[in-house]
């Protein structure tokens, strides 16, 4: 059983996270301290020398998951306790909305991965199994994990053809299907973000997408500079997320 987890921002290794039984414990790698540029992964987790314990660490990364009925489906479809944050960390911690993912010692993440493309009746039949099977848990090289109670996809779009990022390669969009029992989610979540953005807030550049029949909300990458451009192939660089009371849903 593999008891260590590198954390990496980008191609850069952070520290290692560790499990002994339940405990979880958090400690920068002092080749990271040493570098000029190094900032903590979460203002609640500075950069020190010293070790972090259990519950800061277990609450920052049971942050980048996803929560109720969501996390329940992953955790089935990978065969994890829900409960198990190190588990679910291993198995689909390749691509969160932030800068910051995990790996298995001995491996580090490659400035550049691959995506597999997927054809419109494709990804339309994934969108309709999202309930039942999120983030195309367990699916061969595909990591990916998102934050929220929401059914949702992280996807690569550029600007006509989609594709799935495999290993750690970043995704530039998220799909997110209409919440049974509620009227017009989709509609009404692009209407909030598209007025947001008329009044100045930076937020991700938000649309309403039709695959296979139904529509489906879609919103881009935040770039340092602003919303991701979805009209062309880019180097996308991921950023950190900063991590609130709240979760994005």
């Amino acid at each position: 059983m593999n008891n260590q987890l590198n954390v990496n921002r980008n191609s850069t290794r952070v520290g290692m996270l560790e499990r002994d039984g339940r405990r979880l414990t958090f400690s920068y790698d002092a080749d990271y301290l040493a570098l000029p540029h190094a900032s903590p992964i979460s203002r609640h987790l500075p950069l020190a020398s010293a070790a972090y314990e259990d519950e800061p660490i277990r609450v920052f990364f049971a942050n980048l998951l996803p929560e109720g009925a969501v996390l329940t489906q992953v955790a089935r479809q990978i065969g994890v306790s829900q409960e198990n944050v190190f588990g679910l960390l291993e198995a689909i911690g390749g691509d969160y909305a932030g800068a910051i993912s995990v790996s298995t010692p001995g491996s580090m993440p490659e400035p550049a991965g691959g995506y597999r493309p997927i054809t419109g009746q494709e990804l339309s039949h994934e969108l309709d199994k999202l309930p039942g099977h999120p983030f195309l848990a367990g699916e061969e090289g595909v990591r990916l994990s998102l934050a929220g109670a929401q059914n949702k996809l992280p996807v690569f779009f550029d600007g006509s053809s989609y594709f799935i990022p495999e290993g750690t390669s970043p995704s530039s969009h998220i799909l997110k299907t209409a919440i049974p029992q509620l009227d017009n989610t989709v509609i009404n979540e692009t209407f909030c973000m598209t007025l947001a953005a008329r009044v100045g807030l930076p937020v991700p550049a938000a649309r309403v997408v039709t695959i296979g029949g139904q529509q489906v909300y879609m919103d881009s990458a935040m770039t340092e500079s602003g919303p991701l451009p979805a009209t062309s192939f880019v180097c996308i660089r991921r950023i950190s997320a900063r991590h609130s009371v709240s979760r994005r849903s």
